[in-house]
């Protein structure tokens, strides 16, 4: 049999913890390690597509450098696959060219994406 010491007030100085207490504690604990443990997989997942939509972007960045560099006169619709991306563009218009850019890739889930920019080139000298 345990003895219990009181303090002045008569309350009963319970010194460890029971059984039932550190039943609760390790519960708590193994509930929060889990949720931490799926969390970090879905961090690990959104980092790696993160990671995939800037390959995508940066190879699709380097064509549009690539097709303003050729100038107005020479820009023209195509497409060219860079790594797993494809990149299409369409040309139309005269004077400004509307040239529509689409970006295809597979996401993790094996689910085709696709994103479009849109942007306008003027003649620098019309009618020259």
């Amino acid at each position: 049999m345990t003895k219990r010491e009181f303090d002045r007030s008569g309350i009963a100085d319970e010194r460890g913890l029971t059984l039932i207490e550190l039943i609760v504690a390790v519960t708590i604990l193994s509930v929060t390690l889990v949720g931490l443990a799926a969390s970090a997989r879905f961090a690990a997942r959104e980092v790696a597509m993160g990671r995939e939509d800037t390959h995508a972007w940066l190879a699709a960045q380097h064509q549009i450098e690539t097709l303003m560099r050729a100038g107005f006169d020479d820009v023209g619709s195509g497409s060219t696959l860079v790594d797993d991306y494809t990149l299409t563009w369409t040309v139309t218009g005269t004077n400004p060219k509307k040239v529509l850019f689409l970006v295809e890739q597979k996401n993790a889930r094996l689910e085709t994406v696709r994103d479009t920019v849109v942007f306008y080139m003027a003649d620098p000298e019309p009618g020259s």
